[in-house]
């Protein structure tokens, strides 16, 4: 019976153990599948990755034509983009033409002096001194607006709300009208007092309304750019007005909403960038002394253009973010008719050329060849850090055989690579710093002294009342202490290292006493033993009689 219970029990254990070795392997198993997997995402990824960047960074040469529309246009008309269509319009009326080439609409009308407002895929076409507004989106027309007085400017919404300013003798009404015509909202103007509209601007939505006025203070020329929440926000406020921003000497003749929560403002020396959906607020400020020749913008990005400061480009822009942050500064030749932005590019043209700029830029794609360049450099150099001071000119060198390899892929050659100098990790700065002063030490003995150093010097700085203070100045007086002790045994050990070694009795030895047994050292030495003999030491030479 008892055999039996034994052979069932090693039968049992030997199921159990078989079960776990499946369970394992299938665990194991799964594992591998798992791996697979997650090496197949990440060569995936990886891949993906470089293509995104290649596209990024590829240069294109050329183009192809994939279709042309042939259309008749007079000589003193218009083109501008509206969304995905073209708007077309002159003196004598306007009309809109899809990307298939198909008129969605013609509007007819005689104007001397356009003007014309666009925002998303709607615009309001107006007369300087006229009293009708058109308003149509690429697809159809929205209404007319007639005003009882001359109009100045318009500005419109994506809703097909307009806003205009229309003269009077002394003031300037600021009339907000639906597409149908209807008046929402009246406001005014006044030359002697808040000065005079000279830019307005509507949010996507029509919620928000910016204007730039221009006033004479004590002789001083000022810009008030000034908000109005035409919203529930707006309703608790007189006349709408939710923030305002003065500013002295300067004239702002361009204010621009860019989407629902961002507004920019430029004027003759700086450049403002507002965000807000509710109340605006300013977001970041740019000054510049160069004459600015045009102004583009999109819903993420506005550019300002200026004559370049390179003699090797006529022009340059300034880009900047909704963060208000500056992308960066881009060169380029062409005479251009316009320039618009997609989500991560730009477009340069004119009736026969181009140019497309990614965010990057070409100068982006250049200092990431050379950061890359000098950091294979410093690998294949193996020049250790602290070296790395002394050797900038032979960096230099390995430098330009990494860099214009890649550089003459965009046409480019760098002739000259001077580095004045390579910033290191604050950590490593640290690490160096500290090797540098042990450098005068030499060993670990006295890097240990350095280090006691130094924290004596720590606890000397703490306050002397505090107890923390005093904990840490007792522990680094001892460890001091140790220090010395440690040194002071490490150099006698040196000492009797180098000397040659003398064997001498207890009794030989300096002092009163012995230092073995603790009993009175004899004046000189020695002692006689019962049987006659003198000796040294602690027992007799002549019989082992030990020394009474």
């Amino acid at each position: 019976m008892a055999a039996d219970i034994k052979n069932y029990l090693k039968e049992k254990e030997k199921r159990q153990k078989s079960q776990d070795d499946y369970k394992k392997k299938i665990r194991k198993h799964r594992l591998k599948i798992v791996y697979r997997v997650l090496l197949v995402v990440a060569a995936l990824g990886a891949a993906l990755a470089l293509v995104v960047v290649q596209a990024k960074r590829h240069i294109y040469t050329g183009y192809d034509t994939v279709s042309s529309i042939s259309r008749e246009v007079s000589s003193d008309a218009t083109d501008i983009r509206l969304k995905n269509s073209i708007l077309t319009y002159s003196k004598d009326g306007a009309h809109c033409t899809d990307a298939k080439g198909n008129v969605k609409w013609n509007q007819t009308y005689v104007i001397q002096d356009v003007k014309i407002a666009t925002c998303g895929d709607v615009a309001a076409i107006g007369s300087y001194n006229g009293r009708e507004i058109y308003v149509q989106n690429t697809d159809k027309q929205l209404g007319t607006i007639t005003t009882t007085m001359p109009i100045r400017n318009i500005t419109v919404a994506e809703t097909g709300r307009v806003t205009a300013v229309l003269a009077d003798t002394d003031v300037a009404w600021i009339m907000t009208y639906e597409a149908d015509g209807t008046n929402s909202y009246t406001g005014q103007a006044h030359m002697t007092d808040g000065g005079y509209p000279v830019s307005i601007s509507l949010s996507p939505d029509g919620e928000l309304l910016a204007i730039s006025y221009l006033y004479v203070d004590a002789g001083v020329v000022k810009s008030n750019v000034t908000f109005y929440n035409f919203g529930p926000v707006g309703e608790n406020q007189s006349d709408y007005m939710v923030s305002a921003y003065s500013y002295s000497d300067l004239v702002v003749p361009k204010v621009q909403f860019m989407n629902n929560d961002t507004a920019f403002a430029v004027g003759d020396s700086r450049l403002m960038i507002y965000s807000g959906t509710q109340k605006p607020v300013t977001a970041g400020e740019y000054l510049y002394d160069d004459e600015i020749q045009s102004i583009f913008y999109s819903d993420k990005y506005v550019g300002l253009v200026f004559l370049s400061d390179q003699a090797e480009t006529k022009y340059r822009m300034d880009v900047y973010n909704t963060s208000a942050a500056k992308v960066g500064s881009y060169y380029f030749d062409v005479d251009y008719t316009d320039i618009f932005f997609g989500d991560d590019d730009m477009v340069i043209y004119n009736e026969s050329e181009c140019q497309i700029f990614t965010t990057d830029g070409v100068e982006g794609q250049i200092k990431r060849t050379l950061v890359s360049g000098l950091s294979d450099a410093i690998a294949e150099s193996k020049i250790p850090a602290l070296d790395l001071a002394a050797n900038y000119d032979e960096l230099a060198n390995y430098a330009m055989s990494a860099i214009n390899p890649k550089l003459a892929a965009l046409g480019l050659q760098l002739a000259t690579f001077v580095i004045e100098n390579i910033s290191l990790p604050e950590e490593v700065e640290k690490a160096m710093d500290r090797r540098t002063s042990m450098g005068v030490v030499g060993d670990l003995n006295r890097y240990t002294q350095f280090q006691a150093a130094e924290a004596m010097r720590e606890a000397a700085n703490n306050p002397g009342n505090s107890a923390a203070g005093a904990g840490v100045g007792i522990g680094a007086g001892m460890a001091m202490g140790q220090m010395f002790a440690q040194a002071m045994g490490q150099q006698q050990t040196s000492a009797q290292q180098a000397a040659p070694v003398q064997q001498v009795s207890p009794a030989q030895q300096g002092g009163k006493f012995c230092t073995e047994c603790g009993n009175p050292r004899p004046a000189d030495g020695k002692w006689k033993c019962s049987c006659g003999a003198e000796n040294i030491g602690k027992f007799c030479t002549e019989c082992g009689k030990p020394r009474g």
